[in-house]
């Protein structure tokens, strides 16, 4: 909304962590939502039921309402076999009562679907191909637009990359795949920022815009 003279948007930012106490990265999305002055709002699988429901709602008052000028809405998943409540059911198809209410599962699936062009996006991260597999609709993989893979089985890489290139990637080697240009491209990745260059970037944040530069 940065035209016309409106007020620049303000984005939600969702982390659903799904890290496990002993994984590399534990903690690191509560310290980088500590560190910097922005709203994250980090949660584990527990609460991730609850922040689901919250956003299908605001999906559907998009929808109903055709309101593609809101405030853009950041869901992160991080580790989605953790969440199992979003696992797709084996009733994907089926034509059950419409009395039962639709569970995180159909609201997970819908916004994969329906959220990106009302402002409402979703960035996963899951550990392998099975688990994607296992959790998502078979037609959601087209919904994730951009995908990231490193190493992997030339098998798994075909499934997401429509290549086994990915077999072919060395240990710290990536590649960004863009489902609508049918485009590849290697990058290395790097590590997680440490506390003192988040603390460097909060110090930049909070300085106002029109501030000189040094």
């Amino acid at each position: 909304r940065a035209t016309d003279g409106r007020a620049k948007p303000r984005a939600q930012i969702h982390v659903l962590d799904g890290a496990t106490g002993d994984a590399v990265d534990a903690g690191h999305w509560k310290e980088l939502s500590q560190s910097l002055p922005i709203d994250i709002n980090v949660i584990g699988p527990r609460d991730a039921d609850d922040v689901m429901a919250s956003i299908s709602q605001e999906l559907a008052r998009r929808q109903q309402e055709d309101d593609i000028l809101a405030d853009p809405i950041y869901v992160f998943v991080i580790n989605l076999s953790r969440f199992r409540s979003f696992r797709r059911t084996d009733d994907e198809f089926s034509f059950g009562s419409d009395d039962k209410p639709p569970g995180a599962d159909k609201h997970f699936s819908e916004l994969l679907r329906e959220g990106p062009p009302l402002g409402i996006h979703a960035i996963l991260w899951s550990d392998n191909y099975s688990n994607v597999e296992r959790w998502l609709p078979r037609r959601a993989l087209h919904d994730l637009e951009m995908r990231v893979v490193f190493q992997m089985g030339s098998t798994d890489s075909s499934q997401l990359l429509d290549s086994p290139i990915a077999a072919k990637l060395g240990a710290h080697r990536g590649l960004l795949y863009l489902e609508e240009a049918g485009g590849m491209e290697k990058f290395r990745p790097y590590n997680p920022p440490s506390s003192e260059w988040l603390a460097d970037i909060a110090r930049l944040l909070q300085q106002p815009t029109n501030s000189p530069q040094p």
